[in-house]
């Protein structure tokens, strides 16, 4: 195994017999393997590395013909003090737009109702005094501000057959797996964590693989057993698995050659003098945040004042 610490609880092999993972012939095939681990805890640091038990159960899968990488961010437009703030302002020169006209109206359906005549008449001049309002049309840009990146999500499918051994072959590493994505109860309110699992593929060039991936949760888990069966088994089965890595995704999450790897590097610390810009930073915007709320209470006290004096 990659992990000194690590020692070989299982191995599985599907098809157990007729290809041989690594080796160097290996007829175009790519292997999946799935390396499964006990998840003792986890840091409150969503980069920490978790704790796992040392004993590894290995899982060996012929690749699907189609293997999904997609790489996901969110995007945002950007809020800030000066962008709510100009919200509340835009509020406000709507409702002074508007206040003026919606009084007018009020006062003109009052008088209509005060005067006499057609009493149809009355209530149209009381709708058409009501329907003067004009709608203002305000917009506050703010530009486009990275928000966070999603963690990748990889499916995989697995065909198994029967090679003899009809539960071995096609059952067993289904109940293996579901067995292993969920926790186990310890009585009470306690509970043993899930099974997490490193995802890599074989064979390698020049050291890189396709997919190398660090602890991940075993997501979803669904098998689709098909006939003929025998000795009450199925002879065939799909298993579909789906996998969300731990670790959040960075630059350094990739390899040089654009393989996928995650759960093996840190980020930098910071140096003293970042530290001191950061501080230097955060105290320029404070200072900016508490001036924008002042002209913001001033905007809203001069536009309530405005509305007592058309009262």
């Amino acid at each position: 195994m990659s992990d000194e610490d690590s020692y070989l609880g299982a191995y599985h092999q599907y098809p157990s017999s007729g290809v041989i993972p690594h080796a160097n012939d290996h007829g175009g095939l790519l292997w999946i393997e799935l390396q499964a681990q006990r998840l003792i805890s986890q840091a409150v640091n969503a980069n920490g590395e978790p704790e796992t038990a040392p004993e590894v159960d290995v899982f060996r899968f012929i690749a699907p013909d189609s293997i999904m990488e997609q790489i996901g961010h969110t995007w945002d437009s950007y809020e800030s003090l000066y962008s709510r703030a100009s919200q509340t302002l835009a509020a406000a020169q709507k409702l002074k737009s508007e206040g003026g006209v919606v009084v007018n109206g009020v006062r003109q359906a009052v008088k209509a109702l005060g005067e006499p005549g057609n009493i149809k008449q009355t209530l149209s001049n009381m709708a058409g005094a009501a329907g003067q309002t004009s709608v203002a049309q305000t917009r506050v840009d703010t530009p486009l501000s990275y928000q966070n990146s999603l963690r990748r999500k990889y499916d995989f499918e697995f065909h198994l057959v029967d090679e003899g051994n009809t539960y071995n072959d096609v059952v067993f590493p289904v109940k293996k797996l579901e067995k292993f994505s969920c926790p186990e109860w310890k009585g009470g309110v306690s509970i043993d964590l899930p099974y997490v699992f490193k995802v890599r593929s074989y064979p390698s060039y020049d050291g890189e693989t396709l997919i190398n991936i660090g602890y991940s949760a075993l997501t979803t888990v669904t098998a689709t057993y098909n006939g003929p069966y025998r000795n009450g088994f199925p002879t065939h089965a799909t298993l579909a698995l789906a996998f969300e890595e731990l670790q959040p995704l960075y630059r350094q999450s990739f390899g040089e050659i654009g393989t996928v790897t995650t759960g093996t590097t840190s980020m930098p610390e910071p140096s003293a003098e970042d530290i001191l810009m950061n501080l230097k930073n955060q105290a320029l915007a404070v200072e900016r945040s508490a001036q924008s709320i002042i002209n913001t209470k001033k905007h809203t006290l001069d536009y309530y004042k405005a509305i007592l004096e058309m009262r």
